[in-house]
């Protein structure tokens, strides 16, 4: 007979590290460092621990070893996912859970048990060989509404630099479901003629962007044209969009998207911020390119950050009709 131990029952489990944690609370540290730094948004520098992935959830039981654990929300048994022990062991792990969701789970042949994750965000992705994965769900934009989990996620590439394992590709492929990989990399065009998960189905397509107050420069307003006219498909997601390091040119991307979906300016400078956290070093709000472009926005939009991007976006072709779509996709009801 198989007895669920772990997770125990109804236990609320954390899918952020205490390192995570760490680095959320220290806002008064963070928001007083030097925007002195020193790097090349394109030819970046790995450098230190990588603290970007998820908690994982650890199931043990004890009556037979070897065994598959299966799991899923409780209220989208479509989403099941199994897990399966090591030859003879009692432990399974398994990585990107939803947070803020209670699960029911089982090892074959026992009872169900219960659990669930807390609501907190980012969501942070563990995709072998990849880095700098989050999904944009969970945090809250217009009108207090929540950004949907599972629609849109911003990363490092998957080749040469950051070299994913097959079984990290079919996490970001297979896992997360995604249809469009939206590449930002400039370096690339006339060298990649197709993409990484193009073999898992999804469509590649090659938008080169620059990053910082670079995009406030004319001559980039049709790469953002793009990937708007893109971002306001819905067709087209869920979209897993990255650069080099999900750092710079992607980081600047995810705060444009989530200006517009009506996020904070302080959870804006965060999200930015915890890129520190990955293998690319230090990223501060204090950055002068970073803080040139927050400036320049907030000034079209009025002191609102929202309106600023809104109008930036306007300036460069994107329409109304674009944004609004963009945020029906990613704004829950």
């Amino acid at each position: 007979m198989i007895r669920c131990l772990a997770p125990q029952e109804n236990e609320t489990l954390s899918l952020l590290t205490d390192t995570q944690k760490a680095y959320i609370a220290a806002e008064e540290k963070r928001a007083s460092r030097s925007g002195d730094l020193v790097f090349r948004w394109d030819d970046l520098v790995r450098e230190g621990e990588d603290n970007t992935y998820t908690n994982p959830v650890i199931f043990r039981w004890e009556g037979k070893g070897g065994e598959s654990v299966t799991f899923y929300p409780k209220n989208a048994p479509e989403k099941a996912r199994t897990v399966t022990a090591e030859t003879g062991e009692c432990t399974a792990i398994a990585y990107n859970l939803l947070p803020g969701r209670e699960y029911i789970w089982s090892v074959d042949g026992s009872d169900a048990a219960h659990f669930a994750t807390a609501e907190e965000h980012p969501r942070w992705i563990y995709a072998e060989g990849a880095t700098n994965i989050r999904d944009f769900g969970g945090w809250r934009g217009l009108d207090g509404r929540k950004i949907r989990y599972e629609r849109l996620y911003r990363g490092s590439e998957m080749d040469s630099h950051c070299p994913t394992t097959e079984k990290g590709r079919q996490v970001i492929a297979k896992e997360l479901g995604i249809r469009t990989d939206l590449d930002l990399r400039g370096e690339v065009a006339g060298i990649r003629d197709s993409g990484i998960l193009e073999p898992y189905g999804a469509e590649w397509k090659l938008i080169p962007l620059v990053p910082y107050d670079e995009i406030l420069d004319e001559a980039q307003f049709e790469s953002y044209r793009k990937v708007f006219a893109l971002l306001s498909d819905p067709a087209s997601y869920p979209i897993y969009f990255h650069c080099w390091g999900g750092a710079d040119r992607a980081g600047t991307l995810a705060f444009m998207i989530s200006a517009i979906l009506g996020v904070e300016l302080s959870d804006l400078i965060l999200d930015y911020e915890l890129t520190s956290l990955s293998i690319w070093g230090l990223r501060t709000r204090n950055y002068k390119p970073f803080a040139n472009l927050v400036n320049t926005l907030l000034s079209m939009g009025g002191g609102c950050i929202r309106k600023g991007a809104e109008a930036f976006l306007m300036k460069t072709g994107v329409t109304p009709e674009q944004i609004e779509a963009i945020q029906s996709i990613l704004l829950e009801a």
